[in-house]
């Protein structure tokens, strides 16, 4: 009988991780806001966020994100951040990103896409740890 629960369980996980790898979609970089990682042209694969599973959205991950200035444009973005606030969001080219130097904290509800990797995958590693520039990054914590 205590076997049962865990055949379900087992069940509906592998279920949910089926529908999750169907769930595939490419996405077409259209701005320079995360050159030279992303240019123009380039193609994501990118899977849904699955929830608020812990570990998933940490710094260096990139994101689709529905822009807080337009819900209807999604942008692609690396989290730099993690705080109580949401996530802060930058592009890695600074002269060409709107992010969250000018949206603040970005709440995490409004990821609506993984970037998995960039198909073909040919130049940098599409994930990695954000270098912080001097006078770019999140605010400093309040006290």
């Amino acid at each position: 009988m205590g076997r049962r629960p865990a055949a379900w369980i087992a069940a509906a996980l592998g279920c949910y991780l089926g529908m999750l790898a169907a769930d595939r979609a490419r996405v077409v970089v259209r701005g320079h806001s995360m050159s030279p990682t992303l240019l123009p042209g380039d193609v994501l694969l990118t899977v849904p966020v699955p929830g608020p599973l812990p570990g998933l959205l940490v710094p260096g991950r990139v994101v689709l994100v529905a822009d807080p200035e337009d819900d209807a444009h999604l942008v692609v973005k690396r989290v730099a951040a993690v705080g109580a606030e949401g996530l802060w969001l930058e592009g890695d080219d600074p002269a060409h990103s709107t992010d969250s130097r000018r949206w603040g904290w970005v709440p995490r509800p409004r990821v609506r896409r993984l970037a998995v990797r960039r198909w073909p995958q040919l130049r940098t590693p599409l994930h990695r740890t954000p270098h912080h520039r001097a006078g770019h990054g999140p605010p400093p914590a309040r006290r």
